[in-house]
């Protein structure tokens, strides 16, 4: 299940989710963010990767990173490269601690 998912991520080794066409895991996430007291509206953003949303999903990390925000990045099979540069922000989150 997906606690048990969440139970073996930390904030440096992220969830992966590959989807057969049509679903959508983010009523599952939302759910499981809330039963951690998270508030999903408020701590839970999306961005949907596409031409030039990746400066957005940077933005992002990057504040979720400081805050201690869950960002759901989807579509990330669109823009492959940028899972390069995911990397290298985690690899760059994990060195300032």
């Amino acid at each position: 299940m997906l606690s048990g998912s969440y139970a073996d991520s930390t904030p440096m080794t992220p969830i992966f989710f590959i989807l057969s066409p049509g679903a959508n895991p983010i009523k599952n996430v939302q759910n499981l963010a809330r039963s951690m007291g998270y508030d999903p509206a408020k701590q839970l953003h999306q961005v949907a990767l596409g031409q030039g949303q990746d400066i957005v999903a940077k933005n992002l990390l990057e504040m979720g990173h400081k805050e201690g925000q869950w960002i759901m990045l989807q579509n990330v099979h669109l823009m492959p490269r940028f899972l390069y540069d995911v990397t290298k922000m985690l690899d760059a989150f994990a060195v300032e601690g």
